[in-house]
């Protein structure tokens, strides 16, 4: 289990909670990638997040975002990067199971 996730599942607001917390690791996402210029994993970062307040699922669609990056790009990814990565979509399984 991820860190403060079980803090989020005794909250009673599960969704927000889970959203803020894949919204966090997305910013370091974010940061890290602009930092290095690496633009195809912004591509796939940007298609899914930021996270619009009338979008249906945003945990899973950023999930499938980074997946399908981890899938084709995989050499444009450290292991931090595929730590983080990882964390997003343990939430996405944790909340959609």
């Amino acid at each position: 289990m991820i860190a403060g996730t079980e803090a989020c599942n005794s909250s009673g607001n599960d969704d927000s909670c889970l959203r803020d917390e894949a919204n966090d690791v997305c910013i370091v996402l974010f940061d890290r990638w602009c930092e290095r210029r690496e633009i195809t994993p912004l591509i796939y970062l940007l298609h899914a997040w930021p996270f619009l307040p009338s979008a249906s699922h945003p945990v899973r669609a950023v999930s499938r975002a980074l997946n399908e990056l981890s899938k084709f790009h995989s050499e444009a990814l450290d292991d931090q990067d595929r730590e983080l990565i990882a964390s997003v979509k343990a939430l996405a399984d944790e909340f959609y199971r």
